[in-house]
């Protein structure tokens, strides 16, 4: 037998060592990429400002337009957030439901690019987004995810959320406490009941609302989300709405029929039906005495602002396609002693 030549077995053991070291490297690199860990699938880069604010509100819409179009066509996406800066409450509830509408489909959604943005990524992952779109995320006992519902089931998680969990009795500009959980109860029960009586007339499937509750920086927020047939074109069925769309006159945008009926059911109790315009979902800001509500359906824009009833209506350029609220109350944050002193 020939003899091996001297140090050749410690010369294959380098080699070897160097093969698996660069097969080793190819791996990760497959698996960090992107690209290749997507293959097949439609990109859609969602908007620098995810939040239904008037000056984004058309880009988030035609957005999630866009997302409605490609799932059903593509039926796999990849949503990139890698130039997304900011997300709000809304914005989220909103991208929310269409995400989960699409996986109802059967369609295959997926997100990247939120390592750009740690905000952005707390948003998603405080939400649920990230949950739905099946990355792993850690469980927040501080907030509640994005919920999905077709009746009032939840309304008392979300109740106890608020006042138990985030202390809202105590941070409101309101002194009575039981007035505070109050309007917050019947602020969503109404916007709720709003949903299952005139969203979905027709007893859909999939007649869901979508709603979270979160405290953000300073701020409450809650936010409610259909995909109904939207406010303006159940308005005009109601006997109590023709006094108010005497007030539009020659304006009768979506916008303005979504003012006429909040001043219309701010201004008297009677007949309006426990509809949008209610009192009680109106109430949340004005009794806080600040903060704001926000309402968009089909192409109306309204805001109330609780300090001093101030109001927005404007026109959007496109149909979101069902209903969105949103409460947005600052909270003051008090020690226990200070707030025993103030309200004593």
């Amino acid at each position: 037998m020939k003899k091996l030549p001297k140090g050749y077995l410690l010369r294959q053991k380098r080699i070897e060592h160097a093969l698996l070291k660069r097969k080793s490297k190819q791996r990760v690199r497959r698996r960090a990429s992107p690209f290749i860990r997507n293959s097949g699938h439609e990109r859609i880069h969602a908007p620098e400002c995810l939040a239904l604010l008037p000056e984004h509100a058309d880009r988030v819409i035609r957005f999630v337009h866009e997302l409605e179009r490609k799932a059903v066509a593509a039926q796999k996406i990849v949503i990139d957030f890698s130039k997304t800066e900011l997300v709000h409450a809304l914005g989220a509830v909103y991208l929310y439901s269409e995400i989960d509408r699409a996986r109802m489909n059967r369609a295959v959604i997926r997100v990247q690019g939120m390592s750009n943005n740690l905000q952005v990524f707390d948003a998603l992952r405080i939400t649920g987004i990230l949950a739905v779109c099946s990355h792993p995320a850690l469980p927040d006992s501080a907030h509640i995810p994005v919920i999905r519902g077709k009746d009032d089931n939840h309304l008392p998680m979300i109740i106890e959320y608020l006042m138990n969990t985030a202390l809202v009795q105590k941070q409101l500009n309101i002194k009575d406490s039981d007035y505070a959980e109050s309007l917050v109860n019947k602020a969503i029960s109404e916007a709720m009941l709003n949903v299952k009586q005139h969203a979905y007339p027709q007893n859909e499937a999939n007649d869901f609302w979508w709603a979270t509750a979160t405290i953000f920086g300073n701020s409450l927020h809650i936010a409610l989300c259909d995909r109904g047939v939207g406010i303006p074109k159940t308005l005009k069925d109601k006997n109590w709405f023709k006094k108010a769309w005497a007030t539009l006159k020659s304006d009768s945008s979506d916008a303005a029929m979504i003012k006429a009926a909040m001043e219309y059911t701010r201004s008297s109790r009677e007949g309006h039906g426990g509809g949008l315009g209610s009192h009680d979902i109106q109430q949340l800001v004005l009794g806080a005495h600040e903060g704001h509500l926000t309402i968009i359906s089909g192409k109306g824009y309204y805001c109330l602002r609780g300090k001093n009833n101030d109001q927005i209506a404007q026109k959007i350029g496109y149909d979101v396609a069902g209903t969105l609220i949103h409460w947005q109350i600052p909270l003051h944050r008090q020690s226990e002693a200070h707030y025993e002193r103030a309200h004593n």
